[in-house]
């Protein structure tokens, strides 16, 4: 059943989207989230995008610009 839903999951056309676009995109986003009165870019600007499925978690975690600024 997860072999089926892993199956599924690939065949969407959101997972043909580029690995390198989406780590653009998800970049993006964290540049877009609000900011801190300190200026940190808040945690909850990049883990959300870590939840939708297991292909933008592997992204998401081999992107380093999500993970280099400290809050």
């Amino acid at each position: 059943l997860c072999s089926l839903r892993t199956l599924r999951n690939s065949l969407a056309p959101v997972s043909q989207i580029p690995t390198e676009l989406l780590s653009k995109i998800f970049v993006h986003s964290q540049d877009c989230g609000d900011i801190s009165i300190v200026g940190e870019i808040d945690l909850t600007t990049r883990l959300p995008i870590s939840w939708v499925c297991r292909h933008w978690r592997e992204i998401a975690l081999a992107t380093p610009a999500l993970w280099t600024v400290i809050a």
